[in-house]
């Protein structure tokens, strides 16, 4: 779990640099924090400053797909880094196994820092979105993490409020609400935790396919819009009340939910990117038994959510999952 923040009006700038969301961006990250931080720390100290800021940069870059900002700052020994970005989501702690190829970036900086966290920006505070920061002290490194699984402790856990509308919301012919309630109706958690699992690691191998066949820019508006939507959906499944019950369906079996997502238009869109990114997926795959989320079961389960968001947000109710047609 994160360290409570210090206290940072004593913090002196070391230097700030506004990074474009591209894959190019991580290698300019660690170099500009070797150039700021090399003259004055020890070796060691900076290349794990080095490590946790390419996993937070890479993160930033491939979820939310807006501009970064990168902060370095020192303070009595201590020295803080902040990772800002516009997204809406903030990050989620994962307890994937250690096979997994995705849900480690959160471990890795709680293991080398002394102290981390996530600051929410509100319309009050400046421009939509948030500041990742992390604070680095000489023999700090962790041998074992302070957490043990789900959502950072945040003032205001979630999503922030809704911004300015992105372009392609007001299509012809598109009829969605301002502002939709979506209904999943007996959400499979188990079944769900395993399909969410599958497709991250797919949309990473699909974001390495896309930076090949397309430009940098496109391949990461595609990642981070489809990363929107599963954090959506974890969002509207994560909240402190159901913790407890979601960790117990994971672990006991099959139980169900019924799960309310309150989706803008660009949160729907977002979902219609997800469905067009894991069919491309699939059928880009040589043998599409291999991929992530082969399993029919898997399949069918998203092809349920992302069928349930597109036809409520125009109207249709809700079908519940176990009489999805799919599934006949």
């Amino acid at each position: 779990m994160a360290d409570e923040k210090p206290g940072g009006d004593d913090l002196s700038l070391v230097g700030s640099v506004r990074l474009p969301p591209v894959p190019a961006s991580v290698p300019r990250a660690r170099a500009f924090v070797r150039e700021c931080l090399g003259p004055n720390l020890d070796p060691d100290l900076v290349e794990d400053v080095v490590l946790a800021v390419s996993e937070v940069v890479t993160n930033a870059i491939e979820h939310a797909g807006t501009p970064v900002t990168l902060t370095v700052s020192t303070r009595a020994g201590r020295t803080r880094v902040s990772v800002s970005d516009a997204s809406r989501h903030i990050p989620r702690l994962r307890d994937y196994g250690t096979t997994a190829g995705t849900g480690r970036g959160l471990r890795l900086l709680d293991l080398l820092t002394a102290a981390w966290g996530i600051d929410v920006r509100r319309e009050t505070d400046g421009p939509f979105g948030k500041t990742v920061w992390f604070d680095m002290v000489p023999g700090h490194r962790r041998d074992q993490p302070t957490w043990t699984g789900g959502t950072p402790d945040l003032e205001e856990p979630g999503r922030v409020d809704p911004g300015p509308r992105g372009p392609g919301d007001d299509l012809p012919g598109r009829t969605w609400d301002r502002t939709a309630a979506i209904q999943l109706v007996g959400l499979p958690l188990s079944l769900y935790a395993e399909w969410r699992q599958s497709v991250e690691e797919l949309l990473r191998e699909q974001f390495l396919v896309n930076l090949d066949r397309h430009s940098a820019e496109s391949a990461v508006h595609v990642h981070a819009e489809s990363a929107g939507a599963l954090a959506s959906l974890e969002e509207a499944i994560s909240s402190p009340r159901e913790r407890h019950t979601r960790s117990r369906a994971v672990a006991g079996g099959p139980t169900t939910r019924d799960v309310e997502l309150r989706l803008s238009e660009e949160g729907s869109n977002q979902f219609m990117t997800l469905e067009r990114t894991l069919g491309e997926a699939s059928d880009q795959a040589g043998d599409p038994a291999s991929i992530p989320t082969a399993r029919p079961e898997l399949r069918e389960l998203g092809r349920w959510i992302c069928d349930q968001v597109r036809n409520q947000a125009t109207g249709a109710i809700p079908i519940r999952w176990h009489d999805h047609p799919s599934r006949g």
